[in-house]
């Protein structure tokens, strides 16, 4: 009973997906994450743009091996929804990009003082040198964590976010700290 054949109706949510099936025949026992690999590898789609739910009552289908079309309550002729989140971008490196702005914006305000500062003195101060130096291992750390040490849960965000997830870092902890830091 449970390897059942069911036949998923398939809507798009939203903007139109190209190549979108308008239906999915899988088993109960298949895992939702075959269900979104069927669906993005049809519509042409990166499992990571898709998001899909049921039409009953509107809830999330999880992109998991672990999870089986018979345990969402998915039946024969139920309907889901497919929705294409637009392009997306991997959280590592949404973190590296972040991190990268503080790293490249100290050295350079350090370096361009006698340029930005009117009375600056021709060599910066101790405090002035070792803040940058730890403001870089800071930021070095950061990195070497995101590209070692860190685990995700989620694979991707909506690349439009990344300017906005950027700015914190790139405009407070880049331009006005250091601006500040490595005035006369």
């Amino acid at each position: 009973m449970a390897s059942k054949p069911v036949t998923l109706l398939v809507r798009p949510r939203g903007k139109p997906i190209r190549n979108l099936p308008e239906a999915a025949s899988l088993t109960l026992l298949s895992s939702t994450a075959d269900l979104y690999q069927r669906l993005a590898a049809q519509s042409g789609c990166s499992v990571h743009r898709l998001r899909i739910t049921k039409g009953s009552d509107g809830s999330g289908l999880p992109n998991s091996k672990d999870v089986t079309i018979d345990r969402t309550g998915l039946r024969d002729q139920s309907t889901v929804y497919v929705k294409d989140l637009g392009p997306q971008i991997a959280w590592r490196t949404v973190f590296v990009v972040e991190y990268l702005g503080p790293l490249l914006i100290h050295p350079l305000l350090y370096l361009l003082r006698p340029y930005l500062y009117n009375n600056a003195p021709a060599s910066p101060s101790y405090l002035q040198t070792l803040s940058l130096i730890l403001i870089s291992l800071h930021f070095v750390k950061r990195e070497l964590e995101t590209l070692f040490v860190h685990r995700f849960s989620l694979a991707t965000m909506p690349a439009r976010n990344i300017v906005k997830n950027s700015a914190h870092y790139w405009i407070f902890a880049g331009a006005n700290l250091a601006y500040w830091i490595y005035a006369p």
